[in-house]
């Protein structure tokens, strides 16, 4: 199944996390799972939109990171938003 967003929660973190990290350039998942202490299994799962239902916990952490390290990731999240 496609990770598609949180029942009761904010479904626009899973989205801007999974714009983030297809935007993250040379940036690559073992860095951000190293970073994040995210497992880096779940992280690959997590791209590839295998987790029905992610955490919202890692998910949070990834987007902290990734909001500041991925260059111009307003303008990634603010072109994902216009098009979504």
């Amino acid at each position: 199944m496609i990770a598609t967003g949180f029942e009761g929660t904010n479904m626009n973190l899973n989205q801007d996390t999974l714009a983030l990290l297809d935007a993250r350039g040379d940036i690559t998942l073992r860095e951000i799972a190293a970073k994040t202490q995210v497992k880096y299994e779940w992280l690959k799962r997590y791209v590839a939109r295998k987790h029905e239902h992610p955490s919202v916990h890692n998910v949070q952490k990834i987007h902290n990171l990734l909001v500041r390290i991925v260059p111009n990731a307003l303008d990634v999240l603010t072109e994902y938003t216009e098009t979504a």
